[in-house]
């Protein structure tokens, strides 16, 4: 009895000592990222039942190779005690001081989250459906201008789109567990019909607002397309998306 008991012991101290030690390996690697991104980065990732991460989550705005790099430093930690999902920050460098002693707050401890509205790869899948059902085929349209004589707007203005930015948002389970708020950048195409296509991320720290804030883009009520030159013409536009608790 004595030896189960001393065996139990050492492997829970273990494990506790594994789950100190990735604490710290990421801590380091989020200071060392901090030196290749020029504002906070939010990254979340999943520890399942044995362990093991997955379903790391993070902004499109990071750059491809980044990001790559983020997911394969987080798949290939060792083991973790316990399960649940977990957010550390990425930090610029020179604001780096600030990120000190935060990664181990957000790596011990569970935490009970539900997952059923806020799954990264569904929120992802969604978004790029529903990117899909709204974007125009390329070939054969004219350009997308920056600028035009007359530029698009929203039809009833801006209070109606306000309205409907506050009727339709829904803050994602996982920033709101975590108490995250953003100013999410979307640039878009309005359409010679006033529809809405090719919603992209231009400036955003989180990847589950970034989907919200491209749904909500996506779903915006028709606008009042751009004219220039005498003629109906395709704009892109720039707007931002607030997320305030």
């Amino acid at each position: 009895m004595k030896r189960i008991l001393l065996f139990t012991l050492c492997a829970v101290a273990g494990f506790v000592g594994l789950h100190a030690q990735n604490a710290e390996a990421i801590e380091a690697k989020m200071i060392e990222f901090g030196r290749m991104v020029s504002n906070r980065q939010n990254i979340y990732y999943t520890i399942d039942s044995v362990g093991k991460v997955s379903d790391v989550a993070m902004s499109r705005t990071i750059e491809v190779g980044l990001r790559k790099e983020i997911r394969e430093f987080f798949e290939t930690l060792p083991p973790f005690a316990g399960s649940g999902t977990y957010m550390v920050s990425i930090v610029p460098a020179e604001n780096v001081q600030k990120s000190q002693g935060t990664v181990q707050q957000s790596v011990s401890g569970e935490r009970e989250v539900d997952h059923s509205m806020s799954n990264h790869a569904l929120a992802s899948r969604e978004a790029v459906k529903k990117q899909r059902e709204v974007s125009k085929p390329g070939v054969g349209l004219p350009p997308v201008l920056e600028k035009a004589d007359k530029m698009p707007y929203c039809i009833g203005g801006r209070e109606k789109l306000m309205k409907y930015f506050r009727e339709n948002q829904t803050y994602p389970a996982l920033p709101k567990e975590f108490g995250v708020q953003d100013r999410v950048v979307i640039s878009f195409v309005v359409e010679r019909d006033g529809t809405i296509s090719n919603a992209i991320p231009v400036k955003s720290s989180d990847p589950y607002l970034e989907n919200e804030a491209v749904r909500l883009i996506l779903g915006m009520p028709k606008w009042m397309p751009g004219n220039n030159g005498g003629q109906v013409c395709r704009v892109r536009f720039t707007m931002p998306v607030t997320f305030r608790l």
